[in-house]
């Protein structure tokens, strides 16, 4: 899911949204608070490896932030949300990590072979989002994908990344023969 959606406008002015995410088989995800939750997930979208999970969402809407902030520290004490961190009573904080490496392997492969294959051809951009759109991986975990390839693969320009023109090629042994360049110069002499 890329950005669930509310569906629901906020009351008042002040007022603070506490919001669930849930994954499709009705885990909760994650519990926070903002006074654009819209906004908020597009953010999460970006930073949160685990956002991929997202298949829907609650909002309720809460007079002031104070009120927000004491609900959401309650419902992270009592319904546990997987992704949110914990603080023990010995102070310290417990938070679960999500591994994404397996998908950024996979990616990492599935980007190289079609490289080197060239289905990606030379100056086809290359976008964390596209990716993770086709892969059914956060943002996050695309770009971090991208970032493990190899360098001169990609090349990088006004802020975007494509497919280097320059592509490794496997070394093959000379065995002397006249290659077309040297034709082209000996014609000259």
């Amino acid at each position: 899911m890329n950005a669930p959606t509310s569906g629901q406008r906020k009351p008042a002015p002040g007022s603070t949204a506490l919001y669930r995410l849930f994954d499709s088989a009705n885990q909760l995800l994650y519990v926070g608070i903002s006074d654009r939750p819209e906004v908020r997930w597009a953010e999460h979208a970006l930073d949160k490896n685990w956002w991929h999970l997202v298949a829907r969402e609650s909002v309720e809407w809460l007079s002031t932030r104070s009120a927000a902030l004491s609900a959401e520290s309650e419902a992270v004490t009592n319904e546990r949300p997987i992704f949110n961190a914990m603080r023990m009573k010995d102070g310290s904080i417990v938070k679960a990590v999500y591994d994404d490496s397996v998908a950024r392997e996979k990616i990492k492969r599935t980007l190289l072979r079609e490289i080197q294959e060239q289905v990606l051809s030379a100056g086809t951009q290359v976008t964390a989002t596209g990716i993770a759109r086709r892969f059914g991986v956060s943002t996050r975990t695309a770009a971090s994908a991208i970032r493990d390839l190899p360098a001169g693969l990609l090349e990088h320009r006004s802020n975007r990344t494509f497919v280097s023109g320059a592509q490794p090629v496997p070394a093959r042994p000379w065995t002397g023969e006249k290659l077309p360049h040297d034709l082209f110069w000996a014609q000259l002499a």
